[in-house]
């Protein structure tokens, strides 16, 4: 095997303050209303390409299976003109895949990253974030850090956007379960769109949300950030339980955690959660308050199951 030219990106994941909730456009992966992320520096994803004699996807060293394969290959598309030309793909997240901590979000950063390099497309963020999209939604968002807006528009415009604060921030997240997901997000927004009575409120109320987190960004006003970070989280993870077929992705376990995060609020230490498509939750805080706060969690929770990440600076693209 060829192992020249060998492009690699490293992106890093994100977590919606302001949540991105059920697609309006299946097949653009627009979404119903606008929604505002965090970027991490502890969760990332590293992509390598390399030429190949036929095309090979790996993730974590793991062979994936046709069906993974084929979901990667057609958005290489995107990117390849000359179909003779296979290539290896090798991606290595830093985090669980599948899990609820936004692995899709840095692996497809990444993997579109890695692709315009390796093709030489010299495509600009801009059409780089609606590109990676198409792949994974909340993609779109790992292109600006550390808070980005991902607007609901037309296909062209439908980007990540920068958006400003002087705000110092750190996220510490609680894995009370790193196993892959019985209901993927993909499963559950459409389940949500369908067939939850309250669906129509939730994407309303996001977009008010959303303008109303970009005021207290740029005006650094930690306090409403939280506050809204929270009503936001549990207005979405309601429309689950309206579903024709009800179901959550939280557990008692995650609770547990939420009461924690609320018994060190009223101690004084300012701190919220909110949580994705799974079981585990995220804590913003200052990050001045960030390692009193881990410290104090790390009394109930073992530290492998405590991870504390401060903003991410941004993507990385070069040749090995």
């Amino acid at each position: 095997m060829d192992r020249k030219n060998i492009s690699c990106a490293k992106a890093n994941a994100n977590i919606a303050i302001i949540k991105y909730w059920g697609k309006k456009d299946e097949k653009l992966k627009i979404p119903f209303n606008n929604s505002i992320s965090f970027t991490l520096d502890a969760f990332y994803t590293i992509t390598k390409i390399e030429n190949s004699s036929e095309d090979e996807f790996y993730i974590n060293d793991t062979k994936q299976d046709e069906q993974e394969k084929t979901k990667i290959f057609n958005f290489v598309k995107n990117f390849r003109s000359d179909f003779n030309q296979k290539i290896k793909i090798s991606s290595y997240n830093s985090m669980p895949t599948a899990a609820g901590l936004s692995s899709s979000s840095s692996g497809f950063a990444a993997l579109t990253l890695a692709l315009n390099k390796h093709f030489n497309t010299n495509k600009s963020i801009d059409e780089l974030s609606r590109i990676s999209r198409l792949g994974s939604g909340s993609s779109s968002r790992s292109f600006h850090t550390p808070f980005c807006l991902w607007k609901s528009d037309d296909d062209i415009n439908s980007i990540g956007t920068k958006v400003d604060s002087n705000l110092d921030l750190s996220m510490i997240i609680v894995i009370v379960n790193d196993k892959k997901k019985e209901i993927s997000s993909n499963q559950g927004m459409k389940m949500c769109v369908d067939s939850s009575s309250i669906f129509e409120k939730w994407y309303t109320q996001a977009n008010i949300d959303s303008l109303k987190m970009i005021s207290y960004l740029k005006n650094n006003d930690f306090t409403n950030v939280g506050k809204l970070m929270e009503s936001n989280t549990n207005l979405m993870h309601r429309t689950t339980l309206f579903c024709e077929t009800p179901f959550s992705y939280l557990t008692y376990k995650t609770y547990k955690v939420i009461d924690l995060i609320k018994q060190i609020r009223k101690s004084g230490l300012e701190c919220y959660y909110t949580m994705d498509a799974g079981p585990n939750v995220k804590i913003l805080c200052k990050k001045e308050d960030s390692y009193q706060i881990y410290e104090i969690l790390s009394k109930t929770y073992p530290k492998d199951k405590l991870i504390l990440s401060n903003c991410g600076k941004g993507f990385e693209v070069w040749s090995e």
